[in-house]
């Protein structure tokens, strides 16, 4: 399965190279004169979306990455950025998207690109930070909201079903200078890129329900292992 990565970069940037089995492609996009131009990429400067990449490969360790670079020299990018790396991730099919970051205000235009991705039956997971203010493109009703979960292992993941994030899963990656949201919300697209691969009709419904079946917790203040036979549900950029 081919899994869409909007980030920094992925190391081992040469696709022909066979130094990484799972590059399928990456573009960059870069903002010049308030124009976005696709341009090869720069490698991973910063190791961000190394780190990412790596910790969806965990719960996928079979899939392909397509990196769509919009972070360069620092965590920093625009929505025009974004919306370009989108479009190109839908043109290529792919079938879960990770954005790790998240912007404070609301883009029209972003908000569209993500109903271009479902349009085309593509699931869009991005973080969100656990407590505080929305932040999209995680607060998109279209747009799997997910966050870091201190209590998850890295083959866990929890239903949190708050304002701020629907799923969480473990917070910790390969680096220890990059964890928090950002890693969770990359295993949390693992488990559910996972998912899609096993299902022959990519329903946002039953992926949830999927989800909730499968979760080690359940809500932000449990701290009891799940035990889904028996409890009922509750009811209902920045770089994190």
């Amino acid at each position: 399965m081919l899994i869409g990565v909007i980030d920094s970069g992925f190391l081992g940037s040469d696709v022909n190279d066979g130094k990484d089995n799972n590059l399928y492609q990456q573009q960059g996009f870069y903002l010049e004169n308030d124009q976005v131009e696709a341009k090869p990429t720069t490698g991973d400067m910063l190791g961000h979306g190394t780190v990412i990449t790596e910790s969806i490969l965990t719960q996928v360790p079979d899939a392909q990455i397509a990196m769509a670079q919009v972070f360069h020299q620092r965590l920093v990018t625009t929505p025009l950025q974004i919306v370009a790396a989108i479009d190109w991730l839908i043109s290529l099919n792919v079938s879960v998207i990770n954005m790790s970051f998240g912007l404070p205000n609301d883009r029209q235009l972003l908000h569209e690109a993500v109903k271009r991705a479902r349009d085309n039956n593509i699931i869009v997971v991005a973080s969100s930070p656990a407590r505080g203010n929305l932040v999209f493109p995680a607060a998109y009703p279209e747009v799997v909201s997910a966050t870091g979960d201190a209590r998850c292992q890295p083959d866990e993941f929890s239903w949190l079903n708050t304002k701020q994030a629907d799923f969480a899963a473990c917070v910790r990656s390969s680096n220890p200078n990059v964890i928090g949201a950002s890693v969770g919300c990359a295993n949390v697209a693992g488990h559910i890129a996972r998912y899609v691969k096993q299902a022959s009709v990519i329903d946002l419904t039953q992926m949830t329900e999927w989800l909730k079946e499968h979760a080690k917790y359940w809500g932000l203040e449990d701290r009891v292992e799940l035990r889904r036979k028996s409890t009922k549900p509750l009811n209902k950029t920045m770089i994190f």
